[in-house]
């Protein structure tokens, strides 16, 4: 790595990568999917470490011997052979399918809609042109998709890709157990780099992250808001519906406090919204005071939506300079 003349982080990335390699070489072949997919899960290796490992593994059919071991033939008619290339093929014939549904006319509104230009929070961002109505149905039609699947699909370039991965998790947490809904809480955060909008934020967040966390402590959102990753913040913040919905609103309104002068918009906008639901859904009142006791010191679009609910001479009351 000195000769190479890496960063200090990616010395570590590659160190990473070269312990996840012995281990997974040294491992039985019939268990080296597992731990490849649960490293990627984990970020422990890239889908392109996947691919990569993989290809090499299959096309010179590994042969190998490790402290004595029996040496075995991987064939390309085995098992793991069969059930990886499966999973890397589900993953793009989802994406495949979403890349038919796409509209040039929409995925120009679209980018327009996300703010996707240079310096605007969807920065860099690609877009299909699917409406949220189509990415549903293709979710609810592979709803069945594992984790890894998800995982994959969760790193694709595309907007509405990543969104499909969202909806697919979001549709079986409906029916999963406790080990499942751990799976996925852990596979959701790994992934929150690739959680880079709004709406991906706010159509999965109070589920995954909300849903695993309601009977839970709560520490891990006060630490993602004193990120400095917007997307982040949005995510606590959003999470908090779960709560408010059981009428437990005392996580919304530290957090709102905690992140009231954050300086981006969506933010306000987001923080808004939670205290709003928890006045809707919660204690009115307690919103009501809460509101006229930092009414001067909230940012006028947070007041607007939090308040919105309110009648028209309180709105006026609480809205006064």
């Amino acid at each position: 790595t000195n000769h190479l003349k890496m960063t200090s982080t990616e010395q570590k990335q590659f160190q990473t990568s070269v312990f996840l390699l012995m281990e997974l070489i040294l491992s039985s072949p019939y268990i080296i999917v597992s731990k490849l997919f649960t490293s990627y899960i984990q970020r422990r290796c890239t889908h392109q470490d996947v691919h990569l490992f993989l290809f090499i593994f299959v096309t010179f059919k590994l042969r190998y011997e490790a402290f004595g071991r029996k040496k075995e033939k991987i064939s390309f008619s085995s098992p793991l052979i069969f059930v990886t290339f499966a999973l890397m093929n589900k993953a793009k014939e989802i994406e495949k399918e979403m890349k038919e549904l796409g509209s040039t006319e929409k995925r120009e509104v679209l980018q327009r809609f996300f703010k996707t230009q240079k310096g605007q929070y969807g920065e860099g961002d690609k877009f299909l042109g699917v409406v949220v109505p189509m990415t549903r149905m293709v979710a609810r039609k592979h709803k069945d998709a594992n984790i890894e699947v998800i995982a994959e699909l969760l790193q694709s370039e595309w907007h509405e890709v990543r969104l499909c991965a969202l909806l697919i998790m979001t549709e079986q947490w409906k029916r999963a157990d406790e080990k499942a809904k751990r799976a996925f809480y852990d596979c959701y955060m790994a992934h929150t780099d690739r959680i880079n909008n709004w709406d991906l934020v706010d159509l999965s967040a109070p589920t995954i992250v909300g849903g695993y966390l309601a009977d839970k402590p709560r520490d891990i959102l006060y630490q993602m808001a004193e990120s400095n990753w917007l997307w982040d913040n949005r995510i606590a913040m959003v999470a908090t519906l779960a709560f408010i919905k059981n009428k437990d609103s005392d996580d919304t309104y530290r957090l709102a406090l905690k992140m009231m002068n954050h300086k981006h918009d969506l933010m306000h906008k987001a923080i808004g919204w939670m205290l709003r639901e928890s006045g809707k859904r919660d204690d009115a009142r307690r919103l009501y005071s809460f509101v006229d006791e930092h009414r001067k010191e909230m940012p006028r679009t947070m007041l607007r939506y939090a308040i919105e609910k309110f009648s028209e001479a309180e709105r006026k009351y609480l809205m006064r300079k």
